[in-house]
Protein backbone atom coordinates (compact mmCIF):
# COMPACT_ATOMS: atom_id res chain seq x y z
CA UNK A 1 0.00 0.00 0.00
CA UNK A 2 1.38 3.63 -0.84
CA UNK A 3 1.74 6.54 1.38
CA UNK A 4 -0.73 9.25 0.00
CA UNK A 5 0.97 13.02 -0.77
CA UNK A 6 -0.22 15.14 2.40
CA UNK A 7 1.92 18.07 0.91
CA UNK A 8 -1.05 19.85 0.05
CA UNK A 9 -2.28 20.57 3.80
CA UNK A 10 1.37 20.94 4.87
CA UNK A 11 1.41 24.61 6.20
CA UNK A 12 4.97 26.54 5.26
CA UNK A 13 7.58 27.41 7.96
CA UNK A 14 9.34 30.46 8.34
CA UNK A 15 8.00 34.20 7.85
CA UNK A 16 5.96 35.37 4.90
CA UNK A 17 9.32 36.92 3.69
CA UNK A 18 11.59 33.61 4.10
CA UNK A 19 8.68 31.99 1.27
CA UNK A 20 9.48 34.75 -1.14
CA UNK A 21 10.56 33.59 -4.54
CA UNK A 22 13.68 35.67 -4.71
CA UNK A 23 16.62 34.21 -7.20
CA UNK A 24 20.05 33.78 -5.70
CA UNK A 25 21.40 37.45 -7.13
CA UNK A 26 18.01 39.00 -5.72
CA UNK A 27 18.53 37.72 -2.50
CA UNK A 28 21.99 38.11 -2.14
CA UNK A 29 20.93 42.19 -2.69
CA UNK A 30 17.60 41.54 -0.09
CA UNK A 31 19.97 40.62 2.96
CA UNK A 32 22.44 43.17 1.75
CA UNK A 33 19.60 46.01 1.98
CA UNK A 34 18.58 44.85 5.53
CA UNK A 35 21.35 45.71 6.98
CA UNK A 36 21.59 49.26 5.86
CA UNK A 37 20.64 51.90 7.53
CA UNK A 38 16.52 52.56 7.94
CA UNK A 39 17.16 56.15 7.40
CA UNK A 40 18.93 55.58 4.03
CA UNK A 41 16.79 52.29 2.77
CA UNK A 42 13.33 53.38 4.16
CA UNK A 43 11.25 49.46 4.23
CA UNK A 44 8.46 51.30 2.20
CA UNK A 45 11.22 51.94 -0.84
CA UNK A 46 12.58 48.51 -0.39
CA UNK A 47 8.90 47.07 -0.37
CA UNK A 48 8.23 49.25 -3.34
CA UNK A 49 11.41 48.53 -5.53
CA UNK A 50 10.71 44.73 -4.51
CA UNK A 51 7.53 44.79 -6.46
CA UNK A 52 8.04 46.80 -9.66
CA UNK A 53 11.67 45.64 -10.33
CA UNK A 54 11.38 42.18 -9.14
CA UNK A 55 7.18 41.59 -9.26
CA UNK A 56 7.44 40.25 -5.82
CA UNK A 57 4.60 41.31 -3.64
CA UNK A 58 5.97 42.28 -0.22
CA UNK A 59 4.19 43.33 2.75
CA UNK A 60 5.55 45.79 4.88
CA UNK A 61 4.91 44.75 8.36
CA UNK A 62 6.53 41.37 6.99
CA UNK A 63 8.97 43.51 6.05
CA UNK A 64 9.83 45.61 8.99
CA UNK A 65 9.31 42.26 11.74
CA UNK A 66 11.79 40.70 9.42
CA UNK A 67 14.29 43.19 9.39
CA UNK A 68 14.21 43.46 13.18
CA UNK A 69 15.27 40.02 13.64
CA UNK A 70 11.20 39.80 15.21
CA UNK A 71 10.00 36.89 12.87
CA UNK A 72 10.28 32.84 13.46
CA UNK A 73 13.15 33.36 11.14
CA UNK A 74 15.09 35.06 13.38
CA UNK A 75 18.40 32.63 13.72
CA UNK A 76 17.48 30.80 9.97
CA UNK A 77 19.16 32.61 6.91
CA UNK A 78 16.71 33.12 3.91
CA UNK A 79 17.48 30.72 1.19
CA UNK A 80 16.67 31.31 -2.89
CA UNK A 81 13.61 29.37 -4.40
Amino acid sequence: MSTPDLSIFKVPSGCVISRLPFSPEQLEIFNAVLKEDRDDYPNTRIASVVKEEWNISIKRIALSLHRREKCVCYDKPLEAK
